[in-house]
């Protein structure tokens, strides 16, 4: 006989627990509000895009350029390129590498090597650790030439 109130006590705390499983997996599957992302108005649908601007860059690369695969699942190269301007100051300008071409150069590419960007000039808003919006302006290349 007590072999039947345990077998009963089980069945009992496995069906509370089972429900208390699909309590949550219902709670959790709910979309939540994200106020942090109610602060960036998405642009309207129907404005023409603007064409990038393209710029030509020469320059030396800053630091250690780093490699990732994007959202197609090819490589793509981020690196910092230092252009020297003609009243000797600095201008740093994030460069960005896709496709065949990063696949090409990744080897090659490493502090301090001088190379020619040719790209356009392109934005986009990032949203810091603090909740901040923040723009980013960065080149997108069509060709990289070693010098």
């Amino acid at each position: 006989m007590e072999s039947h109130v345990v077998t009963a006590l089980i069945f009992f705390a496995v069906g509370v627990l089972a429900t208390l499983v699909v309590q949550q997996c219902l709670f959790l599957s709910r979309p939540i509000k994200d106020k942090a992302s109610e602060r960036v108005p998405s642009p309207p649908a129907v404005l023409p895009r603007e064409q990038p601007e393209r710029l030509d860059l020469k320059g030396r690369i800053g630091s250690r350029p780093k490699s990732h695969i994007d959202r197609n699942g090819s490589l793509a190269i981020t690196l910092p390129l230092a252009v020297m301007n003609k009243d000797n100051s600095t201008t740093w300008h994030t460069i960005l590498v896709f496709g065949e071409q990063a696949e090409e150069l990744h080897e090659q590419l490493y502090t301090g090597v001088a190379v020619r960007v040719t790209g356009h000039q392109h934005e986009r808003q990032v949203r810091t650790k603090g909740g901040e919006i923040k723009t980013v302006q960065e080149v997108h290349a069509t060709t990289v030439e070693l010098l």
